[in-house]
C-alpha cells in the first residue's frame, strides 16, 4: 500500500509541477528585490552624499586643523605627529601642512598673503620664472599666485623673501577656508612650512598653521553620520588637550544637511522594495 500511496503523490506532484514552480519562484523573487534594492538603496544614498559634499565649497568640505602663534621646529614637528595621530580617526587620506603670516603690505601699500607648503611643487603650476630653490632665515626664494588681473605685489626689500616666479593653484586645499585670504589678495608663497616660519625679517609677525585634507566619505559612510560628528568634536577635545591652541574645525552641519537629502533619496528605494514585495507575495498568494 505504501509504494502505491508515495507512487500517487509523486505523480501528483508532477502533475501540478509546473503551478509549485511558479509559486516558488514568486516567492524567492519577492525574497531577493527588497535585498537588491535595499543594497542600491545604500549605494544611492553614498552618491547623493558625495555629490551633495561635491557642490559645496572646498572650505566646506574639508577637515581644518588650525594654530595661531609661534612654533619652533621641535615644536612645530611635534605639533604635526599629533595632528596626524588624531586625524586618522576621521579621514584616511594626506594632509596638507601650511603656514601664514598675518596679512602685510607691500611698498605701495597693497595687502598680500605671505605663506609657506610643505612640497610646494604639488600644490602649484609654474606660468613663468621657477618654483623656489632655497628659503634661508635671511633670504627666502618665494612665488607669487596673482589675484585676478591685478599686479603682483611689489615686495620690500627688509621682508627677506625674493620672487623667483609666478604660478597658480592646482591644489584647492591651498590656503582653502579658515586660511583664504580672499579672491582679491594676492599670494606669496616659500617652499615648507618651517623654512617659511624661519624668515628672520618676519620673526615678530604673527602666523597660523593648518593642517587641512578633504573630507573622507568613506569614513562618513563606515562610521555614520552621527557617529562621525560625535568622533570629530571628541577628537577637538583630544587635540587642544594635547596641545591648548590647536582648534580642528568640521563642517558638521554641511554634511548632516547634505545626508538628511541623501537619506530622502534611499528612501524612496526602501517604498519601492516593499511595493515589489507586496506584489510578488500577492501572487505567490494567489498562485
Amino acid at each position: 500500500m505504501a509504494p502505491v500511496t508515495l507512487a500517487l503523490i509523486g505523480a501528483r506532484l508532477r502533475a501540478a509541477g509546473g503551478r509549485h514552480l511558479a509559486v516558488v519562484a514568486a516567492l524567492a523573487t519577492a525574497a531577493v528585490i527588497p535585498v537588491v534594492v535595499a543594497a542600491s538603496a545604500a549605494v544611492t544614498a553614498d552618491g547623493a552624499l558625495g555629490r551633495g559634499l561635491g557642490d559645496l565649497p572646498i572650505g566646506e568640505r574639508s577637515v581644518i586643523v588650525s594654530y595661531n602663534g609661534f612654533l619652533d621646529r621641535a615644536e612645530a614637528k611635534a605639533a604635526d605627529t599629533e595632528v596626524r595621530t588624531h586625524l586618522t580617526a576621521l579621514i584616511s587620506g594626506s594632509v596638507r601642512r601650511q603656514v601664514e603670516y598675518r596679512a602685510l603690505a607691500d611698498s605701495a601699500g597693497r595687502t598680500f598673503a605671505l605663506a609657506g607648503t610643505d612640497d610646494l611643487a604639488s600644490a602649484v603650476r609654474i606660468t613663468s620664472g621657477r618654483l623656489p630653490r632655497s628659503c634661508e632665515p635671511s633670504r627666502c626664494e618665494v612665488i607669487v599666485i596673482a589675484a585676478g588681473n591685478s599686479q603682483p605685489p611689489q615686495l620690500r626689500a627688509g621682508y627677506g623673501v625674493v620672487v623667483v616666479g609666478q604660478a597658480v593653484r592646482t591644489d584647492p586645499l591651498l590656503l582653502s577656508g579658515t586660511f583664504d585670504p580672499g579672491p582679491t589678495v594676492p599670494i606669496v608663497l616659500a617652499d615648507g612650512v618651517d623654512a617659511a616660519a624661519g624668515i628672520e625679517p618676519l620673526a615678530l609677525i604673527q602666523r597660523s598653521y593648518g593642517w587641512v585634507a578633504p573630507l573622507d566619505r568613506s569614513q562618513i559612510r563606515d562610521q555614520g553620520v552621527e557617529n562621525w560628528i560625535s568622533t570629530a568634536a571628541d577628537t577637538a577635545d583630544r587635540l587642544w588637550l594635547t596641545r591648548q591652541g590647536l582648534v580642528l574645525t568640521t563642517p558638521d552641519a554641511a554634511i548632516s544637511d547634505q545626508w538628511v537629502r541623501a537619506d530622502a533619496s534611499a528612501r524612496r528605494f526602501g517604498l519601492l522594495a516593499g511595493s515589489c514585495a507586496v506584489i510578488l507575495l500577492g501572487t505567490a498568494f494567489v498562485g
